[in-house]
This record gives structure tokens, C-alpha cells and sequence, in this order.
């Protein structure tokens, strides 16, 4: 599950962006737009670690459909939840979610691009 990794890094990020950026008491529209750079630059240091992609380019159009699905959207939505029932409905919540979508915006824009 490389999407899952991704997910659960951008959830660090905006944790430790928040707890971070909050106790040197800077506004919190710049921390999240901080947490969503730190998501991007997370994702490149974590594509440092070797691992393996499920598919190949020429049948990404016929295998990426179920890791949309299993890996991509049903990692987002399970650390949601976690964060929704940590947090509930308040501006933590905001900074995990703008760590997951840095960190899920490089693979997403190259998926974008090869379909």
C-alpha cells in the first residue's frame, strides 16, 4: 500500500506542524498552508525509502482504478475518521487534512498526467 504510507505521513506532518507552528504562536492560515508544504516535501523524503510500485506505466490505466479505491481513498477516509474522533470538527483536523493532501499531491498529479 504505497498510498496508505503516504496518508499516514501527511497525518504526522499536519500533527507535528500544528503542534509546532501553534507553540511559536504563528496564525493558523499560515500553518496550514505550511502543513500542506511540509505533506509535499514529506512525500518526496519518504520516496527516498525503496519500495515497489503495484504496476507498470503501459497498464496503469487498467490496475489503478482498484488502488484509487483500496489504497488512495480508503486510507484518506479511515484517517479522517481517526482524526475526526481525536479532534472532532476544529482546526487540527484542518492541518491533518491539508498534511495528507500535500503528501498525496506529487502521486496524484502524476496519476493525473498518465491518465
Amino acid at each position: 500500500m504505497i498510498a496508505f504510507g503516504h496518508t499516514a505521513v501527511g497525518v504526522i506532518t499536519g500533527i507535528v506542524t500544528y503542534e509546532v507552528a501553534t507553540s511559536l504562536g504563528i496564525s493558523p492560515a499560515l500553518v496550514l498552508f505550511l502543513s500542506g508544504t511540509v505533506g509535499v516535501v514529506s512525500h518526496y523524503l519518504t520516496d527516498c525509502i525503496p519500495h515497489g510500485h503495484f504496476f507498470k506505466h503501459r497498464d496503469y490505466g487498467a490496475k489503478v482504478k482498484y488502488a484509487i479505491v483500496f489504497d488512495f481513498l480508503l486510507s484518506i477516509l479511515f484517517f479522517t475518521y481517526l482524526s475526526y474522533l481525536v479532534f472532532g470538527i476544529s482546526i487540527e483536523t484542518f492541518y491533518v487534512l491539508f498534511g495528507i493532501g500535500g503528501a498525496q499531491l506529487p502521486d496524484v498529479l502524476d496519476g493525473l498526467f498518465y491518465t
